[in-house]
């Protein structure tokens, strides 16, 4: 079993049967190699789905509500003016750091594989709309979704996740919040 260490011919002894890739992709295996040595490559594509569906969604949470940005203050405020003081003021500072709910916004998924179907739904579970592309999307993956139809325009606040491979040595997941220009159509 390997996760991401780059395999090298030279280091798989003779009496290896079988290799298994903890992932989706196989590009850190030489699989050419190993068939012509008569040595099966499997890899696990949508193990690790939740794992990263809930990394995902605990980014768009803190990065939604500002929690990053709130720690950051109390912990500068009991640096530059004691704890006793950033304690009393968590109540009055806090609403520097409102943020605003997930729900009724719009989240925008490229590549609906495991990964992005996976956090499609939890989203659509928040209330949020969700618009998803995938060009490679099977007629299974799509009975998958538990959100339907189409929106017209982005709506009130675009979030964006990227569940692309781009020929990396590992999947990535990656998000981030559009600025306001995306929301003006």
């Amino acid at each position: 079993m390997i996760r991401s260490h780059k395999l090298q011919v030279n280091e798989i002894p003779k009496s290896v049967c079988a290799i298994a890739r903890c992932g989706a992709g196989t590009n850190n295996i030489p699989v050419s190699d190993l068939s012509d040595r008569g040595i099966p490559v499997f890899n696990t594509p949508g193990a690790n789905a939740n794992a990263v569906k809930e990394l995902v969604l605990c980014g768009m949470l803190l990065a939604s509500r500002r929690v990053h940005q709130g720690i950051n203050h109390v912990k500068e405020v009991a640096n530059d003016e004691g704890v006793d003081v950033a304690i009393g003021r968590v109540e009055s500072d806090k609403k520097l750091f409102g943020g605003q709910e997930l729900t009724g916004k719009t989240l925008g998924v490229v590549g609906l594989g495991a990964i992005g179907a996976s956090v499609a739904n939890a989203a659509s579970n928040l209330g949020m709309k969700v618009i998803g592309y995938d060009p490679a999307l099977t007629v299974e993956a799509a009975l998958s979704l538990n959100w339907k139809g189409k929106k017209n325009g982005w709506g009130g606040g675009l979030w964006l996740t990227l569940g692309l491979t781009l020929g990396l040595p590992c999947g990535c997941e990656v998000w981030l919040k559009c600025g306001s220009s995306v929301n003006e159509q």
